[in-house]
């Protein structure tokens, strides 16, 4: 199958490359200049005005488009809001009105952060309530992307944790890095969520090209937990000092941008399309960080 991915120079749309090339052919779609990958790649800012995008979806024709690329730091949301809108929901428009014209098929990576951060488990055809820019930007993605093309996978993916293969970082690898430097490792006892392992949407996506979803699915991990907990099993696991974790709720911190307190997803709708059990944390960091 010919498949297109973005954001292939950050965590996911790298290990989706990677994952994905041994069975397809893959293109990526990048703004760096090398994305670290040894596939084929072509230079494209998703920012950018003009139809150079449409141009080279015209050119690859891809099978599947896998949009994986999106601006989540608050920092740029703060200081340029049009450049996070350009890529967040103007690029995946884009890409849906042209999967729509050429009847192909898109794969489109939201996130939890759509939902209100407290409440039942959410579920996907209830209410929704970012309580954050980024959120609000894949929210309003969602809506143009189904808008344009109703057959789309939308996936409502919590946070990742995992190895990057070239660029990018996770909430893992950030973790590894504060404890590598000596500490102290700030984590929040007040932000649950149903982390996953990126080994994991790997593995659902490829589940995905073979049995399509039609509209959107809840994407999380077999457990919800605080950064705290999570912070402590994987220290626990590569027996490292959890001594160094400073744990904090974000009142004492005064966040600018605080995060949603409680993100829990029902994932009925994805146990029940993917047929297996969803892994634990323990089952993500043995394939993520392996001992041996």
């Amino acid at each position: 199958m010919d498949l297109l991915i973005t954001g292939a120079g950050g965590l996911l749309g790298g290990r989706l490359a990677q994952h994905l090339a041994e069975r397809h052919r893959v293109t990526l779609l990048t703004h760096l200049s090398d994305p670290g990958l040894e596939l084929e790649s072509r230079p494209c800012d998703l920012r950018a005005g003009g139809d150079r995008l449409e141009v080279l979806l015209d050119e690859l024709a891809p099978e599947v488009v896998i949009h994986c690329a999106a601006e989540s730091r608050p920092a740029v949301f703060a200081e340029d809001p049009r450049s996070a809108r350009l890529l967040n929901v103007d690029a995946p428009v884009r890409i849906a009105a042209w999967c729509r014209r050429r009847d192909r098929r898109l794969i489109h990576f939201s996130s939890d952060t759509v939902y209100p951060g407290e409440g039942p488990a959410r579920h996907e055809g209830g209410p929704t309530g970012p309580e954050n820019a980024y959120g609000h930007s894949k929210l309003e993605s969602e809506r143009g992307v189904l808008k344009h093309l109703p057959h789309a996978t939308v996936l409502r993916m919590s946070l990742l944790y995992g190895k990057p293969l070239a660029r990018g970082n996770s909430f893992s690898g950030w973790l590894l890095e504060r404890a590598a430097a000596g500490g102290p490792v700030p984590v929040f006892r007040d932000n649950l969520r149903r982390m996953l392992a990126v080994s994991q949407v790997c593995d659902v996506v490829e589940a995905l090209l073979e049995n399509p979803h039609q509209g959107i699915m809840n994407l999380g991990g077999g457990e919800l937990l605080s950064r705290e907990q999570f912070a402590r099993r994987l220290f626990q696991h590569l027996g490292l000092d959890q001594g160094l974790l400073d744990v904090r709720s974000q009142r004492e911190v005064h966040l600018a941008v605080p995060l949603p307190r409680d993100l829990e997803m029902n994932l009925e709708c994805l146990q029940a399309w993917w047929g297996h059990p969803l892994p634990s944390v323990s089952d993500g960091l043995i394939r993520e960080y392996p001992l041996s």
